[in-house]
């Protein structure tokens, strides 16, 4: 409902009324989900880049031995989903996959602890990984509405 308030003689922008349907409002026109699956979408191809470029660098930061081919791959996975995300109109089955590439990322993180030298780093990744994790299923199911 749009109407004007008139203040010395000069008309004002007009304003709307809230309604019992403002709070539904969505960004854009865009479906519940979908801005926190962008920033998600994006965070992959930052996460993938620094992977797939740079797998040494993860190795040393989470004192394991390098496997540059591991690193490199999961990195690869991580770029794939954020594009996937980003590029497309229904975003939900690669939040799916973020959400599958979560769970393999905390076994690998498992895997990586008997022969970490930086264990507490080890131990922040997976807690930050699960914390992501959440989210991702979060959107996920957002996205699926």
């Amino acid at each position: 409902m749009k109407n004007t308030i008139e203040r010395s003689g000069r008309a004002q922008a007009p304003y709307r009324e809230q309604s019992e349907y403002d709070d539904a409002e969505v960004d854009n026109g865009r479906a519940p989900g979908e801005r926190m699956a962008n920033a998600l979408g994006w965070f992959s191809l930052g996460l993938g880049a620094v992977e797939t470029t740079a797998p040494g660098a993860v190795a040393k930061f989470l004192g394991i031995p390098r496997r540059d081919r591991v690193i490199r791959a999961m990195g690869m996975r991580e770029i794939t989903a954020g594009i996937g995300i980003l590029t497309k109109g229904q975003p939900v089955r690669w939040m799916w996959a973020r959400v599958v590439g979560d769970v393999i990322d905390l076994a690998m993180l498992g895997a990586a602890v008997p022969a970490s030298e930086r264990r507490d780093r080890v131990a922040w990744s997976a807690g930050f990984v699960a914390g992501i994790l959440a989210v991702d299923v979060v959107c996920a199911r957002q996205l699926a509405l």
